[in-house]
C-alpha cells in the first residue's frame, strides 16, 4: 500500500514539469525560422523571442503572438503570425528574453497562479 501511494505521489509530482531552458529553433509552415525559449510548465507554456509572447496554433500549425486571455484562464494566438525581426536576432543582441514588457510579466504571473489554483484542465 505504501508503494501504492509513493508511486502515485510521485507520478503526480510530474505532471507539472518545467520547460527546457535553452534556446531552440521553430519553424513557421513557409519554411521561415526563429530561435526562441520555451517558458512555463504542463499547465501554462509559451514561447519567447524578440521580446514577444508567442503561442503555436495546431490549426493551421503557424506560431503567433500570444495574447492572454484571463477570462478563458490561457494564452490564446492573436491574429497576427510571429515574423522575427533580423535586426533583434538573439546573434545581435545575445539576449532575447529580456525585452517582455514588465506588465505581460506581471499577467503571466498572475495567470499563472490563476491556473494553479483553480486546477483549470487543458
Amino acid at each position: 500500500m505504501k508503494t501504492l501511494l509513493l508511486t502515485l505521489l510521485f507520478t503526480y509530482t510530474l505532471f507539472g514539469a518545467p520547460a527546457i531552458h535553452r534556446e531552440l529553433t521553430f519553424t513557421q509552415p513557409d519554411g521561415t525560422t526563429f530561435k526562441g525559449y520555451l517558458k512555463g510548465d504542463s499547465a501554462l507554456h509559451w514561447i519567447e523571442s524578440d521580446g514577444e509572447l508567442i503561442v503555436y496554433n495546431p490549426k493551421d500549425k503557424a506560431y503567433y503572438k500570444a495574447v492572454i486571455d484571463e477570462q478563458k484562464g490561457k494564452l490564446v494566438p492573436s491574429d497576427e503570425k510571429f515574423l522575427p525581426s533580423v535586426q533583434k536576432s538573439s546573434a545581435l543582441d545575445g539576449d532575447i528574453k529580456r525585452k517582455i514588457t514588465k506588465e505581460d510579466r506581471e499577467a503571466l504571473k498572475n495567470l499563472y497562479k490563476k491556473i494553479k489554483k483553480e486546477n483549470v484542465p487543458r
